[in-house]
């Protein structure tokens, strides 16, 4: 749904209520359930935010955790890859 290139997908017109997820280029996210409840509108910066303190809550959770110790690291190549890009190609 949240890259279908639209704040509405097919899944939208099947679920009427569904709520729809919309963004733009500034700092905060704005949720107002009493102007529009089915219209959530993420501020990219926010995002960007949001995932830096969540992977940093995540490892800090996996430090203090020893369940944690052998299968994050072993799975993470699965998750994460980072692919060489060069100049040229861009």
């Amino acid at each position: 749904m949240l890259h279908a290139f639209s704040s509405e997908t097919d899944y939208h017109l099947k679920y009427p209520d569904a709520i729809r997820f919309g963004y733009h280029d500034g700092g905060q996210h704005a949720y107002n359930p009493a102007i529009e409840p089915r219209s959530v509108i993420i501020g990219t910066a926010s995002f960007v935010d949001d995932v830096i303190h969540a992977v940093k809550k995540f490892v800090n959770h996996c430090r203090s955790n020893s369940d944690l110790l052998d299968p994050v690291p072993r799975r993470l190549p699965a998750v994460l890859a980072t692919i060489p890009v060069s100049q040229n190609s861009l």
